[in-house]
């Protein structure tokens, strides 16, 4: 993937991994998963095969106690790590670990989550204070341990930026506190004041509260699969008296079914661990594993996120000779020839140019000193800090636009406009000149931009306003000076200004005050991201060319004109309904292919031909997606990952807000098409969508995980697992809370 705003090569596509004969489901084994206990690392006890393998390695090791297994050589470790990252069992599927992973501690949870409880008609029981649910809700509420193949956290006993081992967490991420704990917390080993990896999951007595609803509980995870779990021991220079000090603690917390094994070998012979060694994880988003070589592991997807952010937002020609670029594409300028007449930097921290600068620029271009580069600074917004500009930054700002015209229509020269990551300080500049250039009213020049749908423009609403207040400037600047000689403009004539005639404009259902004005993500040519506002928008459905909506349980307000009657909700001896192309869910969920009729499209004047309608799924955490991953037929699951070959079928895919449940079918449209893996495929589609923050749910996440792990079995014969869930939960749990900051 290069620096401009193409998806990444496309590879061939993979087809469902259960075809419409439903044939391969039945080798996954997704059936009798018994929810008694962790699996035990015998295979006396346990389903799992590969633990007779298992038994065989354990009669190799020595014994540091009945608990406590002894990794004395690499090759021990590679070979133990091969039973985890090879194995040739899948992940557990999601109906065995969840709700289970959500976090069952709080009666609310354990209510909302019970299969008794429908939140269609149930809601009202939730409202109850938190000692009278259990009353309100008479049902068994209580929730035991899934068992899941065998599981493999690599716990490192000494802090670190640069764990040797690959997937390595810390010892204290595994560590829950007790309530009432009035232990001295400086002890790390004092093992009276953790609930042991069983009792995190345990009912709390009493009840807190305030109770919320938790499903994207990602930095808990670690702590939720550490009684599902056997454990690896270590720490880069072999300090043994610390991986003691850590086995005395994780003895007394876990279960007897959880293994034990410390690493005791030279740490000259780290090296030999190849493959699993943090240095050996590889990412194929670009060039990106140099830089997180020199980054810290708990950085890992700050620094993932920057680098693709600055790849998919680099050096583009947006109008003719007119560049934009980010600040990593600056620095590469500096250090190379290039033929730039003007550098423009639009950032927070900018003020409007000087009319002495800005004089001398046109002192310098009148002179013609072509051989000159010239250098200026734009504010990345004007209305968050000024309610109105002063009449020298008026004039400051209409002749940045007439040097800029001059520079790039005039002279035909090059100019550059950049910010730190290549849109969001951009668009107050961006957006001025294209109104100079393009259109007669901010409106239509937003829709010209956004009519190249691989550049973003991240408007600000407020400076939306303060452009439709400043447009009469821009109008009078292109009708009056652009012809005029290479002059600063001192004074302005603002009677004429203010006289200037506005443009009639078309009736727009889009860039409503106060409301969020941005239009969908681009993934690639044809599929883009949104929000039900966006499905409503007949503005934005036309601008962009959008064929197709698929709709996650919620239509857009224009359905109601299609008058059609979908079968759930059809009253009975209803003939003409629309019946689903697919059921999942036990029969609740359904999808829908709605036709929209040529009349209604000439009357809303948009090309939507085609509403793929998925009804009924929650954003709740209890509700599945994995069924339109793994069951649908082939000729189903074609409509709703979207081929990017197929130029006829542009899409617009969405859900109420566009973070979770759609967000979900485009990381997976991501995963199939261009065979990028889970992790690399979020944050591809999290930059894509840049004006909000994408995060499915857990159970959802998880569901990606499963659906990535098919995906690779079903290319390589030898796969092996590159992520581990709680490892990645915790790293987007870090990359959130730096926006949260």
């Amino acid at each position: 993937m290069g620096s401009g705003a193409q998806a990444p090569p496309r590879k061939d596509s993979d087809s469902t991994l259960v075809g419409d004969s439903f044939k391969l489901l039945d080798h996954l084994p997704f059936g009798d998963v018994s929810p008694s206990r962790p699996s035990s690392v015998s295979s006396v006890n346990t389903r799992v095969s590969c633990f007779e393998a298992l038994d065989i390695f354990h009669a190799s090791l020595r014994r540091q106690d009945d608990q406590v297994f002894v990794i004395s050589s690499p090759a021990q470790l590679k070979q133990l790590l091969d039973f985890f990252y090879s194995a040739p069992e899948p992940l557990a599927p999601s109906s065995a670990v969840f709700p289970f992973l959500h976090g069952m501690s709080q009666i609310k949870q354990r209510i909302y989550f019970h299969d008794k409880f429908d939140p269609a008609t149930d809601l009202d029981i939730l409202n109850y204070p938190p000692d009278e649910l259990a009353e309100m809700f008479p049902h068994d509420l209580s929730s035991e341990t899934p068992q899941i193949p065998f599981n493999l956290m690599t716990i490192n006993t000494l802090d670190t930026d640069r764990p040797q081992l690959m997937n390595s967490i810390s010892f204290k991420d595994i560590l829950t506190y007790k309530n009432d704990s009035c232990f001295d917390k400086k002890d790390d080993y004092d093992t009276r004041m953790y609930k042991s990896f069983s009792e995190v999951h345990d009912l709390e007595d009493p009840p807190a509260c305030t109770q919320e609803l938790l499903n994207r509980n990602f930095h808990l995870q670690a702590r939720h699969m550490a009684s599902l779990s056997h454990f690896v021991i270590y720490n880069n220079v072999m300090n043994r008296s610390a991986n003691m000090k850590a086995i005395n603690v994780i003895k007394k917390l876990k279960s007897e079914h959880q293994a034990i094994y410390v690493v005791e070998f030279a740490a000259s012979e780290w090296p030999q661990c190849t493959p699993y060694l943090e240095d050996d994880v590889s990412y194929s988003i670009g060039s990106l594993s140099p830089f997180l070589k020199h980054e810290p592991y708990q950085k890992k997807l700050q620094v993932m996120e920057q680098q693709l952010m600055w790849q998919l937002n680099g050096t583009k020609e947006l109008f003719p000779k007119l560049y934009i670029g980010n600040v990593f594409n600056f620095k590469s300028l500096e250090t190379t020839k290039h033929n730039f007449k003007l550098h423009v930097h639009c950032h927070e921290n900018a003020k409007l140019p000087s009319l002495d600068a800005l004089r001398l620029i046109c002192s310098s271009l009148n002179s013609g000193k072509s051989y000159e580069t010239y250098y200026l600074e734009f504010p990345n917004s004007i209305a968050k800090y000024t309610t109105e500009l002063s009449p020298t930054q008026v004039l400051s700002y209409v002749n940045v636009l007439k040097i800029i015209h001059t520079i790039v229509v005039k002279q035909k020269a090059k100019a550059f406009i950049y910010s730190f990551d290549g849109f969001t300080s951009l668009s107050l500049l961006i957006l001025s000149l294209s109104m100079l250039w393009t259109a007669d009213s901010v409106e239509e020049a937003a829709l010209n931009i956004f009519r190249k749908p691989a550049f973003k423009l991240y408007l600000y609403r407020e400076d939306f306003s303060f452009l439709r207040q400043f447009e009469p400037y821009i109008l009078w600047l292109r009708k009056s000076c652009i012809s005029s000689a290479n002059q600063l403009e001192l004074q302005l004539p603002l009677q004429e200004i203010a006289e200037m005639p506005r443009a009639q404009l078309d009736c727009f259902d889009w860039f409503e005050e106060g409301k969020d004005i941005n239009f969908p993500a681009y993934i690639y040519e044809t599929l883009f991201l949104g929000s039900a506002a966006h499905s409503s928008s007949v503005t934005v459905l036309a601008t962009l060319g959008i064929k197709r909506l698929i709709s996650v349980d919620k239509l857009p307000i224009w359905y109601h004109l299609l008058s059609c009657v979908l079968e759930h909700e059809a009253p009975p001896f209803e003939a003409d309904v629309i019946k689903p192309i697919f059921s999942f869910n036990n029969d609740k969920a359904k999808v829908y292919e709605i036709p929209v009729p040529e009349e209604i499209r000439r009357i809303l004047k948009f090309e939507v031909t085609t509403i793929l309608y998925i009804y009924n799924v929650r954003d709740d955490g209890k509700d599945s997606m994995l069924p339109l991953l793994l069951e649908c037929p082939e000729h189903v699951q074609r409509k709703l990952l979207v081929n990017p070959e197929e130029a006829s079928s542009r899409t617009l895919l969405h859900c109420r807000v566009g973070v979770s449940r759609s967000a979900t079918l485009a990381i997976a449209s991501v995963m199939k098409h261009f065979h990028m893996d889970v992790l690399e495929s979020y944050l591809y589609v999290r930059v894509r969508r840049f004006n909000v923050v994408i995060q499915p749910n857990l159970r959802l996440f998880y569901e990606l995980f499963l659906y990535d792990e098919m995906l690779q079995r079903n290319r390589d014969k030898n796969f092996r697992r590159k992520h581990c869930w709680w490892v990645v939960c915790d790293q987007i749990a870090r990359l959130n809370q730096s926006y949260a900051r």
